[in-house]
């Protein structure tokens, strides 16, 4: 995303389009990567990461970079109808992990 970030603000197109090479798998967190193509208003980019976030969403919701993202971001994800995730609970419980809203380790724990 580095790159992607550099050549946007450098303005080289060259560098664009293989910095959108890589497999949305191998990023190192999809959240990151959906709101840089937000920001950079890179449809086709954006749509891969949020299909790759609707494929995995069970395990990614669960994950460090989910308790990271923007409140603008996780409205955008949660916002849509394509999104699938396995009991509503899973989003309940991914949010009591997160020590910055608040719980105490023991309301966590439940």
């Amino acid at each position: 995303m580095a790159v992607l970030c550099a050549a946007k603000k450098y303005n080289i197109p060259g560098l664009v389009d293989p910095s959108l090479q890589i497999p949305i798998s191998e990023l190192r967190n999809v959240f990151v990567a959906y709101a840089y193509a937000y920001l950079f208003d890179l449809e086709d980019f954006a749509n891969c990461c949020l299909s790759y976030i609707d494929k995995n969403a069970d395990i990614l919701i669960k994950s460090e970079e989910f308790l990271q993202i923007d409140q603008r971001t996780l409205c955008e994800i949660f916002g849509r109808d394509e999104l699938q995730i396995n009991g509503e609970i899973s989003i309940w419980k991914a949010e009591l992990m997160d020590p910055s809203k608040g719980f105490t380790t023991k309301a966590r724990t439940k």
